[in-house]
């Protein structure tokens, strides 16, 4: 700042011009006669003019101000943002279905199938532009061309196209795409509501494919292993075809595990619940053995099928199917309800069970049917007594604990030794396995092996920290200040004029200039810190399916709430 700005007073001495005195008047009186005249007094002499007043000193200027110190350099840039965690396979070199794996990560699905270290198919897993394909299923655009999925979006029924691959139905005619299904839209074709839907799941404008694990009655297939009834019925020499209903057999119920539901009576499990990765209420499959009505692919995939257990009603249940046919479904041969099949039970979350009430060693209403860990309604004639690792069980809710009831290598349903299975471990149903991975099974069989997951994600590098910044450049200091102009002395005073004048006045002292001052110095500026690197990102986050372990709700996909350290609903 300057401070140089200084008023300088000159002050100019006062100069009073004394008059000399006054000269006498020879008035004196004659004498009267005698001797002569007497001579007149003469006039008194004046004081001598006074002193001129002595001027005042110039005023002293103030001392120049001190330099601003200089601001320091400007701080560090903010800490570094980790790079975000691996996620699944997402380059064109991965596998496409039943190709060679070693884990989830060579996979287009993100899972290898344990038992035969190939590909599995996983429906909510679609593969991206240029990824490898089988079939059309296996593409986000519903387009396989040449076994890798194309970057554009198969046509709508009734669109323009020009060969069969361009349309979401395989079929072109006559230049319009033909439509696959005519009572519901196919996955691909656009929609504005999931009821339009065989999925009855409209995501992003388009019908989804993957509302759950397995693909819906009426929707594009290519795989009936896709299809959550087992069958997909394809005309012959078509690449594609559409999934079919279940085989029918004598049972209360139309909803075999993995198709879309709105309640719980009409599954065989008596349970409808949200499917983990996309939130559509699907009829869950219950754990260990098949319940009336469920899909099978042998006997002792059914409760009650294998006779040479210890368990009430062994020898009661039965797989029925056609000659021929991969996949039947469960049914009761005798009056009464083996250990583990589905019972009547109400006033629970699904209100009633509408199942017949017959369990052995229990018939009617004696207790026996009790609900299981997921809420399941199941017979259970083992009392209060729980099984311990290795022995025989029907489902979880046998083992002490609630431990996993899974098949042993010579195929039979045993109380696991731990609270999950981890993978490549047997497995019924995804509740079966650890969180991160699923149970990878045919539809219908309780002979299942969970997943080889992808390997988590490393996590993103850390981030740098901000760079130091440089101090702030020194200050000039003040620049020195004049010192005060001289002021001229006062004026000399005219002396007294003659009688004898009087003297002449002195003129007033020179006044004193004021001093010069230094400028002050300038403070350099401090340097800044730099920023704090960043952590690198977290891997990616893994929810728990239905079923599956948790700590707290958060664990649990879909909002689904962790009870009593499963993710489901409360079952009372």
């Amino acid at each position: 700042m300057d401070k140089s700005l200084i008023l300088v007073l000159v002050v100019v001495g006062a100069i009073s011009a004394c008059s000399g005195g006054n000269n006498g008047t020879g008035n004196g009186a004659s004498g009267t006669g005698g001797a002569g005249f007497v001579p007149g007094i003469g006039g008194t002499t004046s004081a001598a003019g006074r002193s001129g007043l002595t001027g005042n000193g110039g005023t002293t200027r103030a001392s120049g101000g001190a330099g601003m110190s200089a601001s320091g350099g400007a701080a560090g840039n903010s800490a570094g943002v980790g790079g975000s965690g691996n996620g699944g396979n997402t380059s064109p070199s991965c596998q496409a279905f039943g190709q060679s794996c070693t884990t989830g990560f060579d996979c287009c699905s993100g899972l290898c199938d344990a038992a035969t270290l190939t590909c599995a198919s996983q429906i909510n897993q679609c593969s991206s532009d240029g990824q490898a394909c089988a079939s059309p299923t296996d593409c986000c655009t519903l387009s396989c061309v040449g076994g890798k999925c194309g970057a554009t979006q198969c046509v709508s029924d009734g669109g323009a196209c020009l060969i069969a691959t361009d349309c979401c139905g395989q079929k072109c005619n006559n230049g319009t795409c033909s439509a696959l299904n005519t009572s519901c839209k196919t996955a691909g074709n656009a929609c504005s509501a999931s009821s339009q839907c065989c999925s009855s799941l409209c995501k992003n404008g388009q019908c989804a494919i993957g509302a759950s694990y397995c693909v819906q009655t009426g929707d594009i297939c290519a795989r009936s292993g896709d299809c959550c009834t087992g069958v997909c019925n394809m005309a012959n020499g078509a690449t594609v075809g559409t999934c079919g209903a279940p085989v029918a057999v004598p049972a209360n119920c139309t909803g075999v595990e993995g198709m879309v539901c709105t309640d719980c009576g009409g599954c065989c499990s008596r349970l409808c619940a949200p499917y983990g990765p996309t939130g559509v209420k699907i009829c869950q499959p219950a754990s260990g053995c098949r319940v009336v009505g469920e899909l099978c692919i042998d006997d002792k995939d059914c409760c009650g099928g294998d006779p040479t257990t210890d368990l009430p009603g062994a020898g009661n249940g039965s797989c029925d199917k056609s000659a021929g046919d991969i996949v039947g479904r469960c049914r009761n041969v005798q009056s009464c309800s083996p250990q583990g099949n589905i019972c009547h039970y109400q006033n629970y979350t699904c209100n009633i069970s509408s199942a017949p009430n017959k369990c052995c060693d229990g018939v009617g209403n004696s207790g026996v049917c009790q609900l299981d860990t997921l809420g399941v309604p199941r017979c259970n004639g083992l009392g209060t007594d729980c099984r311990a690792a290795g022995a025989e069980c029907a489902s979880a809710a046998d083992c002490c604990n609630a431990v996993p009831c899974v098949r042993d290598p010579l195929g039979v349903l045993r109380c696991n030794n731990n609270n999950c299975v981890s993978p490549s471990g047997s497995c019924t149903i995804n509740a079966d396995c650890c969180p991160g991975t699923s149970c990878v099974r045919p539809q219908g069989s309780t002979t299942g092996k969970c997943g080889i997951p992808v390997p988590p994600g490393t996590g993103g590098a850390p981030g740098t920290g901000g760079s130091n910044s440089a101090g702030g450049a020194s200050a000039a200091g003040g620049s020195n200040s004049a010192g005060g102009v001289p002021s001229a002395g006062g004026s000399n005073a005219a002396g007294g004029a003659p009688d004898a004048g009087g003297s002449n006045g002195a003129g007033g002292a020179l006044g004193a200039g004021g001093s010069s001052s230094d400028g002050g110095a300038g403070t350099a500026g401090m340097p800044a810190t730099g920023g704090v690197p960043g952590t690198g990102g977290a891997p990616p986050f893994v929810c728990s399916q239905y079923g599956q372990l948790c700590a707290v709700s958060s664990d649990c996909c879909n909002a689904v709430p962790c009870t009593t350290g499963t993710c489901h609903y409360p079952i009372n």
